[in-house]
């Protein structure tokens, strides 16, 4: 048995000790570098332009990239929140006699959203993989990697990719999910991050339970 002077007076089996290390370990493991948040950074920039140039408005980041539990396999959750004048205009033109309810009208105005996004980022050659128009929140599902170029250039110019050098890193290509008016998603992502911040080990467990759902599939 190890005593273990920081758990309240409990002993600790020597066991239990070897398996929160080898958890410790895999945890690690799973996190991204700062090199692969930074490309994810970069590619949520450009997907925020193309929004930006559609609708007026910029994207917001949601999920992981919010909550601080990001593995190296995590995808890009961007939420776009349209004002009313836009939602009414986005129902008008599909249906311009038609009266529905509010939260009917304000799906069908999403469902709208992600069909005129997919088709100007089809437009700018980004690849739009799916349009799930009748979920309960739309999205556009995308994929995108980052030139080579982009990279050594972003490098250059910051200076530093990773430990202070500039690196010339392998693109990596991302899984990018686009909704709209999803406002409850952003407050869940708000709420994840304070329980990460009061305990670190929230982080921990968050990212092993994530991991085992993923080996699971």
């Amino acid at each position: 048995l190890v005593w273990d002077p920081g758990s309240s007076g409990k002993v600790r089996s020597g066991m239990a000790a070897a398996i929160e290390e080898e958890l410790h370990l895999l945890v690690t493991s799973l996190r991204p570098l700062r090199a692969t948040e930074r490309q994810r950074c970069l590619v949520f920039d450009v997907f925020d332009e193309a929004i930006f140039r559609h609708f007026g408005v910029h994207g917001q980041l949601f999920g992981s990239a919010v909550n601080g539990f990001q593995t190296h396999s995590s995808d890009i959750d961007i939420q776009v929140l349209l004002p009313p004048a836009v939602l009414e205009q986005l129902v008008e033109q599909k249906t311009p006699t038609a009266s529905a309810s509010k939260q009917r009208s304000k799906k069908e105005a999403c469902a709208a959203a992600v069909r005129s996004l997919a088709e100007e980022l089809r437009r700018c050659s980004f690849t739009v993989v799916d349009v799930i128009e009748g979920a309960r929140v739309p999205i556009v599902k995308c994929k995108h990697k980052l030139a080579q170029e982009q990279l050594e250039q972003e490098g250059t110019d910051a200076g530093e990719f990773l430990g202070g050098v500039a690196d010339p890193m392998t693109p990596i290509e991302f899984e990018v999910d686009i909704s709209f008016c999803n406002e409850v998603a952003s407050f869940n992502s708000r709420l994840l991050r304070a329980y990460a911040d009061l305990d670190h080990r929230t982080v921990e467990l968050c990212t092993l339970v994530k991991h085992w759902a993923r080996q699971r599939r």
